[in-house]
């Protein structure tokens, strides 16, 4: 941890708000149009007061109640939505300069509202979704995705397994 800061207390302590915030709301969805804005403007704010040291990307997705998956993603984190062996969607990489990624958090001026965002209204059954940061993104092409999905005839644990493996082998 560089000058005493963890890097990954940042991370970790908004996706827990998050997580407690939808569960304490589990019907966001169905009021809000961009629901993952809010629940992140809620963790940005709880982390802006306790002055938390640290920063982060964000990707976050939710499959709501109506067959619609919501993806947001601020920086160079993404999703990628194979389906029948096609890659049919992929997030952008928001960046201020090469290597310089958006991020919220100390030192940054990016906020919740920066964020990307995209609603998915054709998820299909047997869709593959791919949640990633930039050492997958940077390291392992498109194509690699797709093939390892079907090598490993879409078992979740396997296809994780084998990414990381192809992004640590770069």
């Amino acid at each position: 941890a560089e000058m005493g800061v963890d890097p990954a207390l940042y991370a970790r302590s908004m996706a827990a708000i998050i997580e407690s915030e939808l569960k304490r709301d589990p019907t966001i969805s169905e009021r809000e149009e961009r629901p993952l804005v809010s629940l992140l403007d809620i963790a940005f704010e709880e982390l802006e007061l306790q002055q938390l040291a640290g920063s982060c990307t964000v990707c976050l997705a939710m499959l709501t109640g109506d067959g619609k998956l919501h993806v947001l993603n601020l920086g160079d984190s993404g999703i990628q939505l194979v389906r029948d062996g096609v890659s049919v969607f992929a997030t952008n990489e928001q960046q201020h300069y090469f290597n310089c990624p958006f991020q919220l958090g100390m030192g940054s001026c990016d906020k919740p509202s920066g964020a990307d965002y995209y609603v998915l209204e054709d998820v299909a059954p047997g869709d593959v979704v791919v949640a990633a940061t930039d050492g997958v993104w940077d390291n392992v092409y498109e194509e690699d995705i797709v093939r390892v999905i079907r090598e490993c005839n879409e078992h979740p644990r396997m296809v994780a397994d084998a990414i990381a493996s192809l992004s640590q082998r770069q």
